[in-house]
């Protein structure tokens, strides 16, 4: 079993064009997918690939607002990933800021541009970077 190709293909069959508009329909085939991710043997853990499908859970529980996912899967996605600053700090500073903990998603985000000279905030929705430009128009002190 190649399992870097399962992973690939994992959501296959799953997700459409309206599968993000409608949040009830996003949440079952988010069911479906951690179903299959499950009965894949661990494995899974190993392959660089795992980071495919928890991209997708970590965006999807985000639109749901399902914060205690999203950082599970940040975790599943970044586990080997502790030494690079700049994903680390990005996703988990994109799960903070989402929900409404700005103080820690500044902590994230400013570590994650110092290390990538701001390259991960490149085509990203700019009210991420603006956090770290104008903390106090999010930060109450």
């Amino acid at each position: 079993m190649d399992i870097s190709k399962i992973l690939m293909g994992l959501d296959k069959g799953l997700f459409d064009s309206d599968t993000f508009k409608d949040n009830e329909l996003l949440t079952v085939s988010l069911q479906r997918l951690e179903e299959r991710w499950d009965n894949l043997p661990d494995e899974k853990f190993q392959s660089q690939e795992r980071a495919i499908p928890a991209l997708l859970f970590i965006n999807a529980y985000i639109q749901i607002k399902n914060f205690k996912n999203a950082y599970k899967w940040a975790e599943i996605m970044l586990s080997d990933r502790q030494d690079d600053l700049s994903d680390v700090g990005f996703t988990l500073g994109r799960i903070d800021f989402e929900a409404g903990n700005f103080e820690a998603a500044y902590k994230n985000f400013t570590m994650a541009f110092k290390d990538s000279k701001g390259r991960v905030f490149q085509g990203k929705d700019p009210k991420y970077l603006e956090l770290i430009k104008y903390p106090e128009k999010f930060i109450n002190k």
